[in-house]
């Protein structure tokens, strides 16, 4: 076997091997499905919180010295729980076997008296299809809902999630009324909400989707209302790299006093898994120790 053939097999025995070797890399950064709530959770209505009038979970503003709204009244009665990235909203316990969400709580009836009919944030047993069911009354409501990347469907630690030009993120509503929502990304240490209003069964690509910040730090009770969002959806969400969290915010801005309602039976996120660096620094010596080889047998 001469020098010249030896020389022409290492070539491209190193050329495939660094093909094969970046060809892993990026079957290993393709889209997947990271959430997929949408089954037979309970076996009974599971309450998360209960606010009707009867529930005593109302307070005025002024006994928490916050003026929620800003609308400059205190007498308004609040009933808010904080947001928590520690603490499940509902634990996965015999009761509900599906997958752990996290997320707060604030409704504030404007008029300073509380609703008499039901509210509530609650886990509905309906057959194979069980809802995240929320209803409010009144003025204003923010219930932030969302799942973390601790909980993500086939993603390893060490590994990092982002927007893709395939991603997407959908939510199926089995009841809307009048319960507008926007998309919620947690990308790095920052929430922020897509420019997309949606109020029944919808989708977006976040990739392609603008977004606004929407501050909802751990342990705060202030969650911003839709009122408080200004038109300054100007992040792409193309430059989201480092995702922690995806779920969706039930916004209400309106003086009607009927029951509206927003009862979600299916959410899914389908975004782009990248390996540790460490896993790609060991194919990139797997490279350069074939190219070595080469310039040996040179």
């Amino acid at each position: 076997m001469n020098a010249y053939f030896v020389k022409c097999s290492t070539r491209r025995l190193g050329s495939y091997a660094i093909g094969v070797a970046v060809g892993l890399v990026v079957s290993q950064a393709s889209a997947a499905v990271v959430i997929n709530y949408g089954g037979d959770y309970v076996s009974a209505n599971q309450t998360i919180l209960s606010f009707s009038s009867s529930d005593n979970a109302f307070v005025e503003e002024s006994t928490l010295g916050i003026d929620f709204s800003g609308d400059g009244d205190t007498t308004d009665m609040v009933v808010s729980r904080a947001v928590s990235l520690a603490n499940p909203l509902i634990a996965t316990s015999v009761d509900y076997t599906g997958p752990l969400f996290y997320g707060g709580l604030l409704v504030e009836d404007g008029d300073g008296t509380i609703d008499s009919g039901s509210q509530y944030l609650r886990i509905d047993n309906v057959g194979a299809a069980d809802e995240i069911a929320i209803i409010t009354r009144k003025s204003h409501a923010a219930i932030p809902i969302f799942f973390q990347k601790a909980d993500f469907t086939g993603v390893n630690p060490g590994e990092s999630v982002k927007t893709a030009a395939d991603s997407s993120i959908s939510l199926g509503a089995g009841r809307s009324v009048n319960g507008a929502y926007r998309f919620l990304i947690q990308n790095g240490l920052n929430f922020y909400v897509s420019e997309t209003l949606a109020s029944n069964t919808d989708s977006i690509n976040p990739f392609t989707e603008n977004f606004q910040q929407y501050d909802i730090a751990d342990g705060t009770v202030d969650i911003p209302f839709n009122a408080e969002l200004g038109p300054t959806y100007t992040v792409p969400g193309s430059t989201f790299t480092d995702i922690q969290a995806v779920g969706y915010v039930y916004l209400k801005n309106a003086t009607s006093s009927s029951g509206d309602a927003l009862d979600v039976n299916a959410f899914s996120a389908n975004l782009t898994v990248v390996p540790e660096p460490a896993a790609l620094g060991l194919l990139g010596l797997g490279g350069l120790a074939l190219l070595g080889k080469r310039r040996r047998v040179r």
